[in-house]
C-alpha cells in the first residue's frame, strides 16, 4: 500500500488560472496517502510576487525543478494541469525508463484532439473569449465575473495559461510505460473530443472514469476520484471504461 513513509511523491498541478491553493481540500487527502507537491505557476499564490512565464518550454523546466528526482510518482494534472503532467512525464520517462510514473488526468481531451485557445484570435476578441470560457467551465462565482476588475484579473491568469497550453504540441508520441486514470464530467461542454482516444497516447493501461456533472470534477467528486486514484495506483492500474 502507498503510505507516506513509502517516499511515493504526487505532484498536483493546477487548472488554468488557477493556484494551489484552490486545491486544498483534495491535496489534504492525497496527503493521507502520498508526499504531496503542489505546483503552482511563477506569478500564482504564493509565487505571485515572482514574474509570469510565457513559454511552454520554462513552464516545463519549472515544472521539472519542483519533481523528486527518484522514486516513484503519480502525477495529477487538473484540466490545463492535465497537459502539463502528460509533458512532465514524458520528460521523466527519458530521463529514467525504469522509474514509476503514472498519471492521473483530470477533466481535459486528448491532447492530440484538442483545439486552439486563443491563438489565432485577435486580442480585442479575447475579453469576450475568456468570459464564454468562464462561463461554460463553470465554478467562477458571479461576484467575480460581475465585477470589472476581479474579472480583469482572472481573464489576465487565465489568458497566460491558455496561451501556454497553445504551444503544446498535438503530436506527442504515446508515452511508454506510464499508466494512466482519466477522469472527466459527462456534461462537460469544454470536452469536445472523443475521450476514448486517451490511451492511444500510452503503451500502458488508461483507464477512463466518466462522472456526473461538468468541468471541475474534484467539486462535487473529489472523494470518489481520490478513491479511484488509490485503486488505480495499488492495484494493478485495471483497465477499462467506468460511468457513474
Amino acid at each position: 500500500m502507498c503510505y507516506k513513509n513509502d517516499r511515493i511523491s504526487a505532484v498536483l498541478i493546477p487548472h488554468a488560472g488557477g493556484s494551489a491553493a484552490e486545491l486544498r481540500e483534495f491535496s489534504g487527502m492525497l496527503q493521507e496517502r502520498f508526499d504531496v507537491i503542489s505546483y503552482e505557476l511563477p506569478g500564482r499564490g504564493r509565487r505571485r510576487s515572482e514574474p509570469s512565464l510565457t513559454a511552454l518550454e520554462d513552464v516545463l523546466a519549472d515544472l521539472m525543478s519542483r519533481i523528486p528526482d527518484v522514486g516513484p510518482i503519480v502525477i495529477i494534472g487538473y484540466s490545463f494541469g492535465a497537459y502539463l503532467g502528460l509533458l512532465a512525464a514524458h520528460r521523466l520517462r527519458e530521463a529514467d525508463a525504469q522509474r514509476v510514473v503514472s498519471l492521473v488526468l483530470l477533466a481535459n481531451e486528448p491532447i492530440h484532439k484538442r483545439r486552439y485557445y486563443l491563438r489565432g484570435l485577435p486580442e480585442e476578441r479575447h475579453p469576450g473569449f475568456l468570459r464564454d470560457f468562464c462561463v461554460q467551465m463553470g465554478g467562477v462565482p458571479e461576484s467575480i465575473m460581475a465585477d470589472n476588475w476581479l474579472s480583469a484579473q482572472l481573464f489576465k491568469k487565465l489568458a497566460e495559461d491558455l496561451l501556454i497550453a497553445d504551444q503544446i504540441p498535438f503530436d506527442l508520441p504515446a508515452i511508454s510505460n506510464v499508466s494512466m486514470l482519466v477522469v472527466y464530467g459527462r456534461d462537460d461542454p469544454l470536452l469536445t473530443s472523443n475521450m476514448t482516444e486517451w490511451p492511444q497516447l500510452s503503451d500502458a493501461t488508461t483507464t477512463l472514469l466518466s462522472v456526473s456533472g461538468g468541468h471541475f470534477v474534484l467539486e462535487s467528486h473529489s472523494r470518489r476520484v481520490f478513491n479511484e486514484l488509490i485503486e488505480f495506483h495499488e492495484h494493478g492500474h485495471a483497465a477499462g471504461i467506468q460511468g457513474t
